[in-house]
């Protein structure tokens, strides 16, 4: 009798292990299939981010007609009226040297040789400054032909602009440097300011997509 009710109490056991393995197994296969809370989507940019993100300036250099097109804050570039050539970045000793561009009837493709001057006030009435990054363009002598660049404005880094029927543009610096009209010339292709004639220059500014 003894026996029996051990083998009995022995398959009462085995019968528990197994329900509670078969139990603990539901229990598991239930939390995989538990529904998950979506993430939390702030951290992605919305579609309007990415497209200030992509955006770009657009927008063209275009030849300047008439000198009430300029006013401070403008980006210009002086361009050779005749041939494909702009005033260029590198500051030589006492002149500018000239850097290749691409003319399309009145809008130009330029590198990053080509100096973009930004206009600023002039010391006089009605001229401008021309900021180059380093400083301002100036006419510096009455006895060499030089173009230079100095820290500050002065009289000599003021200049006043004219721009005639051809588009050709007079720029004038108004100090007591009697060589002071900004030019272009060919022969030495440099940019420098003489007394004498040398090649008349235009003026093209950077208008940008919202204003074209």
């Amino acid at each position: 009798m003894k026996k029996i009710l051990t083998i009995i109490f022995s398959v009462l056991l085995c019968v528990g292990a197994v329900g509670g393995s078969f139990a603990f197994a539901k229990h598991l296969d239930g939390e995989k299939n538990v529904e998950q809370p979506e993430q939390s989507q702030d951290s992605s940019p919305t579609d309007d981010s990415v497209k200030d993100s992509q955006t770009e300036t657009v927008g063209a250099w275009q030849i300047c007609t008439d000198v009430s097109q300029l006013e401070v804050g403008d980006k210009i570039i002086i361009v050779a009226k005749t041939g494909d050539f702009a005033l260029g970045t590198t500051q030589n000793t006492s002149n500018r040297s000239v850097a290749s561009i691409e003319k399309s009837d009145n809008t130009a493709t330029v590198t990053d040789d080509v100096q973009v001057i930004t206009l600023e006030n002039g010391i006089h009435e009605n001229t401008f400054a021309f900021y180059v990054g380093t400083g301002y363009l100036y006419a510096p002598s009455s006895s060499s032909n030089h173009l230079k660049t100095r820290a500050d404005i002065n009289e000599n880094a003021s200049w006043s602009i004219e721009i005639d029927s051809s588009n050709i543009a007079n720029i004038v610096a108004q100090g007591e440097s009697s060589r002071n009209v900004l030019m272009y010339n060919s022969g030495n292709e440099i940019f420098s300011c003489y007394a004498s004639s040398q090649e008349a220059v235009v003026i093209y500014k950077w208008v940008d997509g919202a204003n074209n």
